[in-house]
């Protein structure tokens, strides 16, 4: 049960994340037409492996604002696992050992196990 609730806590902030970071797509994405908004008639550009293209004069500034987004901190509340940090690495590496991660998956786990990592230690 507390698991579940973790789980639930994590995946909202998580789809937190991907709200911001499709805000940068739709800022910094390639389109035919940029006096309009991204719609299904006016759709972001893709590459032949589906990732979102962003604009060549933009992309020094969308590499910056999504770094910074990735090493936002944020704080997940509601349940009790302000003092189980121990568990929560546990809940995580459970997570990530019966899923196969990549991509933003990959990078969101590497930061939140190496900041826990880091919590549990004393750093």
């Amino acid at each position: 049960m507390a698991r579940s609730k973790m789980v639930k806590l994590i995946n909202a902030k998580y789809e937190e994340m991907l709200a911001d970071q499709n805000l940068l797509l739709n800022e910094y994405g390639a389109r035919s037409d940029y006096s309009k908004p991204v719609s299904d008639s006016n759709p972001l550009e893709q590459d032949e492996k589906g990732a979102i293209t962003i604009q060549r004069d933009k992309l020094s500034e969308f590499k910056t604002a999504h770094t910074a987004l990735l090493n936002q901190k944020t704080e997940i509340s509601g349940g009790t696992y302000v003092t189980h940090v121990s568990d929560v690495v546990e809940i995580i590496d459970n997570y990530a050992f019966d899923h196969e991660l990549e991509g933003n998956d990959a990078e969101v786990y590497l930061e939140l196990h190496e900041a826990l990592t880091n919590e549990t230690e004393g750093k």
